[in-house]
């Protein structure tokens, strides 16, 4: 796969996860984020306090990802998706439901 300078694929991704889907899934995110030519790293998420919440997104922002990828089920989906607000970024359900 060729990723061309300045496209989405070359912005990182930021991976917001509960510790059962890093457990589950992280060898699935290193095969498949590599693949694609995608740089990412991995956040433990919580449910979410407004500071934590600010917290990831300014990770997100220091990261340069151009997407949030949440892993996990909906409290941290509904989490992910309010650091993407804040960092507006695109987000993105890492769907587990066949396994990965």
């Amino acid at each position: 796969m060729t990723v061309v300078p300045g496209s989405p694929r070359e912005s990182a991704a930021l991976v917001v996860a509960d510790n059962e889907s890093v457990a589950r899934l992280a060898p699935r995110w290193a095969v498949e984020l590599a693949g694609a030519g995608r740089r990412y790293r991995v956040r433990l998420l919580s449910i979410g306090s407004p500071a934590e919440l600010e917290a990831v997104a300014a990770e997100a922002r220091s990261l340069s990802a151009g997407v949030i990828i949440a892993a996990g089920g909906e409290r941290l989906q509904a989490s992910a998706a309010q650091v993407a607000r804040l960092a507006s970024l695109p987000v993105v359900v890492w769907d587990d439901s066949t396994g990965g």
